[in-house]
């Protein structure tokens, strides 16, 4: 999680996703964290949506459409928006982490002017008869987040959080399982690519993305068919 500032009510912020292929909307409503309503609204994003104006108004239309409570949201970071990878470094205390993990990015070759980071502890692993943790390091662009909040703002919403997809999806599953318990697999197929993530106990474990997605499918599916992958994207959604 890289940020978010709401305070709990009856009805908590409206969560953003703006995907590559659909724009998401959701508020859940319930007073003490018992949720028994949810707003939501989804649609294919359409291709002037590239345009932050048009963005903004169809987000705001939208909002109005499904009848969302407030204008306090949680924007979603995807595949498009981040930079995720592993990396292992030795035991230390607590405290000591954060540093260790710098000096792994500095080693990757990411900007920190560039990139927004975060990271996970995802647990001790052995290496070469040694004792070691493995984190996940999670890097938004700064200029993909600045973007985000232009276009929100712009709709009128104010942005009090921003959280990588995986993330949300692991407390979402927990929940829906209402035990913080277990290990879990969430496979997050996007449109050109696809995220696995495995979590233990309510804490996450793995992030791994694949370059290939809805689009993949569809290609091959053209091939395999002789036809175009306008035909072919048809058939694919027939087939849903």
């Amino acid at each position: 999680m890289f940020w978010r500032r709401w305070q709990s009510g009856d009805y908590g912020p409206i969560g953003i996703d703006l995907g590559r292929a659909q724009v998401k909307l959701i508020q859940l409503e319930g007073p003490g964290g018992r949720v028994f309503r949810s707003r939501c609204e989804a649609i294919p994003r359409p291709d002037y949506a590239e345009d932050q104006a048009c963005l903004a108004d169809l987000l705001g239309r939208m909002a109005r459409k499904g009848g969302f409570k407030g204008n306090k949201v949680v924007c979603g970071l995807g595949a498009g928006d981040l930079r995720i990878t592993s990396v292992r470094v030795p035991d230390c205390p607590p405290d000591q982490v954060p540093e260790r993990v710098f000096r792994e990015v500095a080693g990757l070759g990411l900007d920190l002017g560039q990139y927004q980071l975060g990271f996970i502890q995802a647990g001790q692993v052995h290496q070469h008869g040694q004792s070691r943790q493995e984190v996940i390091i999670l890097a938004a662009s700064k200029e993909a987040i600045d973007a985000k909040v232009r276009t929100l703002d712009r709709a009128g919403l104010e942005v009090v959080g921003l959280e990588p997809s995986p993330l949300a999806m692991v407390r979402a599953a927990y929940r829906l399982a209402g035990c913080d318990g277990g290990p879990i697999a969430i496979v997050d197929v996007g449109l050109a690519s696809t995220t696995i993530v495995l979590a233990h106990a309510g804490h996450v474990r793995l992030i791994k993305s694949i370059p290939a997605g809805i689009q993949t499918f569809i290609a091959r599916i053209g091939q395999r068919l002789g036809i175009d992958l306008q035909e072919a994207g048809r058939l694919y959604e027939r087939w849903q």
